[in-house]
C-alpha cells in the first residue's frame, strides 16, 4: 500500500482503470485495493505460492511523472493445489508524492482469459 498515492495529502486522486472484463470495478479505490491484497493473501496462506513477473514493455518520463507499461503474469496457489495463473499488460502512472514516487493511476488491460482486474473482482 505504500506504493500507492497518499491520497489525504496529495494533488492527485488514486485511480484504478480495469480491464475491459471487469467493468463493474470503476470505481476502485485504495481501500478496495486493501481488501483484495488482504483477502487474496489470506485464501493463499503463509504456505501458499505466489509469483509475479514482469516484463517492461515501454517508459516515459516527464518532468513531474513517469508512465511504465509492462506485460505481467500472476500465479498464485494454495499449498498443494494448482497454481493459477492471469495475464495481461497494465500501465503504471506516477508522480513524486511527499519526497517519493507513488503510483496514481494503474491501468489493466486484457490480453488472455483472464485478467488481474477479474482477479480483484473475486477476491474483493
Amino acid at each position: 500500500m505504500k506504493c500507492f498515492v497518499d491520497t489525504t495529502t496529495s494533488t492527485h486522486p488514486f485511480k484504478f482503470n480495469p480491464s475491459a472484463d471487469a467493468t463493474n470495478l470503476v470505481s476502485w479505490g485504495l481501500a478496495d485495493e486493501r481488501s483484495y491484497f488482504v483477502n487474496l493473501t489470506s485464501t493463499i496462506g503463509k504456505d501458499g505460492y505466489s509469483r509475479l513477473d514482469l516484463s517492461e514493455a515501454d517508459s516515459i518520463t516527464a518532468a513531474d511523472s513517469k508512465t511504465y507499461q509492462y506485460k505481467y503474469s500472476l500465479g498464485f496457489a494454495k499449498l498443494g493445489e494448482n497454481v493459477r495463473t492471469v495475464k495481461g499488460h497494465m500501465e503504471l502512472k506516477l508522480a513524486v508524492d511527499n519526497g517519493f514516487w507513488s503510483i496514481y493511476e494503474w491501468s489493466d488491460f486484457k490480453d488472455s482469459d483472464t485478467t488481474w482486474s477479474r482477479l480483484r473482482l473475486e477476491f474483493q
